[in-house]
This record gives structure tokens, C-alpha cells and sequence, in this order.
């Protein structure tokens, strides 16, 4: 499900906002000098603050669940994972807010010791084709879904 292809296409994205927000800064600071040389003070500063209040607003609504979502993929793709043999008790039908950072569809299972277990199946991917009160084998990181054996 995950692979290095997937890595690096979020990477573009995150790169690509991160340099948009940075851009657009460098031109509200660049105008902000330009008016202080040339009118009072406090519109180049007034203007200074705009675009500082306009990057972060824009980096906290796409930078930063853009650079959340990078570094799940990069776990997922380079950590550590393994199978976990299971029978899936209820999957979640529409996806939640988890660990302060994405969305994800909640899946609960009882494992092979009979300890039940929810796993995170992540919403980009798509909704689960899981079908509850059946087995199945996840190939997981942590508590997240990486693939569906």
C-alpha cells in the first residue's frame, strides 16, 4: 500500500507549500521595506504584519498536516513492521481525528493472544474494504495498517 513513490510525492507537496508560504513572506516583507523608505513607518509595518499573520495562518492550515502526513509515510516506509493474524470486530465508517495530527478509519480486532486492539487505517488510502466478523492478516507499524495480506 505504502512505497518510496508515495514518500516522495508527499515530500513535493510538502516542499512545494513550504516554498509558496516562504515566497509569499519574502514579497510582504519586501513591500513592507519598500513602504517604510517611502511613508510613515507604521503602514510598512502594519504591512509586515499581515503577511507575517498570513504565513502562519496558511502554514498551520497546509504546511503542518503536510509535514504531519510526510512523516508517517517516512515511518511507515522505512520502520519497522510485521504481520498480525486477527478477526476484525467493527471498522469505523467514517474516519476520525487521531493523535493530533490525521485522519484515519478505526479498526478494531482481536489478536492472536484474543486482546482486542484497535488499528488505524489511514483515510488518503481510501475507505477500508474490510468486512467485520472476519479474519484477516495486517502487515502493521505500530498500530497502523500498512497493508491488508
Amino acid at each position: 500500500m505504502y512505497s518510496e513513490s508515495d514518500k516522495i510525492s508527499v515530500f513535493k507537496q510538502l516542499r512545494k507549500t513550504t516554498g509558496l508560504i516562504l515566497g509569499v513572506l519574502l514579497l510582504f516583507l519586501i513591500a513592507a521595506f519598500a513602504f517604510m523608505t517611502q511613508w510613515p513607518a507604521w503602514i510598512g509595518t502594519a504591512f509586515l504584519l499581515v503577511g507575517v499573520c498570513f504565513s502562519v495562518f496558511f502554514w498551520g492550515i497546509y504546511g503542518t498536516p503536510t509535514l504531519a502526513y510526510y512523516r508517517f509515510v517516512r515511518d511507515i516506509v522505512t520502520g519497522r513492521s510485521h504481520e498480525v493474524a486477527c478477526h476484525v470486530k467493527k471498522v469505523s465508517e467514517s474516519p476520525v481525528y487521531k493523535d493530533n495530527k490525521l485522519f484515519y478509519y478505526e479498526v478494531w480486532i482481536d489478536d492472536e493472544e484474543g486482546i482486542e486492539r484497535v488499528l488505524l487505517y489511514d483515510m488518503n488510502k481510501g475507505k477500508p474494504e474490510i468486512v467485520p466478523e472476519r479474519n484477516y492478516t495486517f502487515k502493521i507499524h505500530e498500530n497502523y495498517i500498512i497493508d491488508i495480506l
